[in-house]
Parts: structure tokens; C-alpha cells; sequence
């Protein structure tokens, strides 16, 4: 949509809640990715990245948690853009601020409960997805594909067992990637 009025209109002709304080979004269930412009082409590019890693997620991996989900989309709209290439893994100048600013006030969300947050209601009570969680999840993942080669591996092959196994409260990743809690916050802090 060029503008928030046309996007808005459609959320509400379709009444879709989840999407009401977002910039766009991926339906699953129609196959479809609604956004807007976002006042510059790397801004709705970014946005743009976003919506279709959530498309190539429910398309490649079994049910995930949220978090890893997100930290999926929020990682791959980090991508530079020049004439010749694509560039994935740069620091998000949205996300990065924000996790640091986190670090330095101890408010990480403990990994299992981060695995556990489901929903959105943006601007309510409710363990939900804000900026904070978008953070930590752009974090989280950044971390696992950059921290060590030895993490980068027990990733890739999480992400591998998540084709074709289900791991939606996160236990997998635990077992499998964190391993054990404290060692690994103590490397990605």
C-alpha cells in the first residue's frame, strides 16, 4: 500500500488484530504479505525482508517459537543492499541500540520464557511482542549464526531438525544450541 491510511483500511476490512499496530504483516493462512510504504525504500525494504522470512519460515520449518520466529525476520531485515550483492548479518541500527540498552539495565528475558512469549497486543499488560522482544529475538539469532563457529554448527543443525521436527515451546533450541543457560547468557552477554 503507499500510504497507512490504504494499509489500515485493509487490516480492518480483513480484521486482522494481530496486524493493527504493525507496518505489515504475513497471513499464513492466505498466503499473503500486506505493508506499507515506509517513507523511504530502505525502510520498506527492511520491512519488505521481514514479511518473507516469515513466508520462507512457515514454509520450511515445522512450528517454532515466536521468538525464534521474529528473530528470524527481524535478522534478515538487516540486509544491505548494493547494485552487485546482498549482505545478511550487519547490526541492526533499530535492534542493536535497544538490546544493549537492555544489557546495561539487566532486562534480558530469561531464555526459556523468552521461548515461551506467544502474540502481540502491542501496548498492553500481556507478555507479548514490543520492541524489546524484537531485540532480544534479532540478538538471539545474530548470536547463534555469529558468536563461534562451534554455535554457528549446533544451529545450523537445529535449524536442520526443525524441517521436519516440531519444536514450538523451544526445547529443542535448549537442548540442542543453549545447551547449558548460564554458560551460553554468560558468551552472548
Amino acid at each position: 500500500f503507499q500510504g497507512k491510511k490504504e494499509y489500515f483500511e485493509h487490516i480492518r476490512s480483513m480484521n486482522i488484530e494481530g496486524a493493527k499496530y504493525a507496518g505489515g504483516y504475513f497471513n499464513p493462512s492466505e498466503q499473503k504479505i500486506a505493508l506499507f510504504w515506509q517513507g523511504s525504500r530502505e525502510a520498506t525494504l527492511a520491512l519488505l525482508f521481514h514479511e518473507i522470512t516469515h513466508c520462507y519460515t512457515s514454509f520450511t520449518f515445522k512450528a517454532i517459537p515466536q521468538a525464534l520466529n521474529e528473530g528470524f525476520s527481524t535478522y534478515m531485515e538487516t540486509a544491505a543492499l548494493d547494485p552487485k550483492k546482498c549482505v545478511f548479518g550487519t547490526f541492526s541500527p533499530i535492534h542493536f541500540p535497544q538490546f544493549k540498552s537492555m544489557l546495561e539495565k539487566n532486562q534480558i528475558i530469561p531464555l526459556q520464557r523468552f521461548l515461551s512469549l506467544k502474540g502481540y497486543g502491542m501496548g498492553t499488560m500481556e507478555e507479548t511482542f514490543g520492541e524489546k522482544e524484537y531485540a532480544e529475538a534479532w540478538a538471539l539469532i545474530w548470536f547463534c549464526l555469529h558468536g563461534s563457529p562451534d554455535m554457528a554448527k549446533d544451529f545450523k543443525n537445529y535449524l536442520r531438525q526443525i524441517r521436519t521436527h516440531e519444536d514450538p515451546e523451544g526445547r529443542k533450541f535448549l537442548k540442542e544450541v543453549v545447551k547449558k543457560e548460564g554458560l551460553f547468557m554468560q558468551k552472548w552477554i
